[in-house]
């Protein structure tokens, strides 16, 4: 096991209390710009009043957008808009020099834009990010469904949770917003599917509705 006291035995401290702040909230572009140490709880509860949210939403709220580009951010709805690191649109990186850099797919940095994620922060110091937002609904509709079988057979209920089998997953009417799957044995196991919907919709009996916030 590794001594988790490695840290505690540095010779200083570097204080990151300023790298805790959401910077900006542009609904008009479609876009939040952040600091690392913003974790997921901030942004949600920032974000979900507005009607909007980060395309993908990692779920525990401790978990840090720092740690997430850096690492290895993937969630529920990552089968629609990839990693968390994919839903990243510009880095403002300070390199070994000591200069800082704003890297986006297009400009002079493009290849730091690229090698950033899951880079565990050995490039540079990320100071902030700019990720996509995507809009949202107050309510989200789950939908359970049991899988008893084989190893095959529950790969194949969970791919056809996200992906529909004739060619349509490109129909975003078909594909849920998010998919979760939980294994209890071998042979048994449940996919939940999630669709934002209106407030309408939850007036209607029989429906699990979760509120989104």
């Amino acid at each position: 096991m590794q001594n988790v006291d490695y840290k505690r035995a540095r010779h200083f401290e570097v204080d990151l209390s300023e790298f805790r702040y959401i910077l900006d909230i542009d609904k008009e572009r479609m876009i939040a710009k952040v600091k690392p140490l913003v974790n997921m709880g901030q942004v949600s509860r920032a974000t979900v009043p507005l009607d909007v949210a980060p395309a993908v939403v990692a779920e525990l709220d401790d978990l840090t957008v720092g740690g997430l580009i850096n690492g290895y951010g993937i969630e529920g709805s990552s089968h629609i808009y990839g990693l968390f690191s994919d839903t990243v649109v510009a880095y403002e990186i300070v390199l070994a020099d000591g200069e800082v850099v704003r890297a986006t797919k297009d400009n002079d940095y493009k290849d730091l834009f690229y090698a950033i994620p899951w880079s565990q922060g050995t490039l540079g110091i990320l100071v902030s990010a700019e990720i996509k937002l995507i809009p949202i609904k107050e309510y989200m509709k789950l939908t359970y469904k049991p899988v008893v079988g084989n190893l095959q057979e529950l790969g194949q209920a969970y791919a056809d949770s996200f992906a529909p089998r004739y060619g349509d997953q490109d129909n975003l009417e078909k594909v849920p917003d998010f998919v979760e799957g939980m294994i209890y044995t071998a042979t048994e196991g449940v996919f939940m599917t999630g669709r934002y919907t209106s407030k309408e919709v939850t007036k209607k009996k029989g429906n699990v509705i979760n509120n989104v916030g």
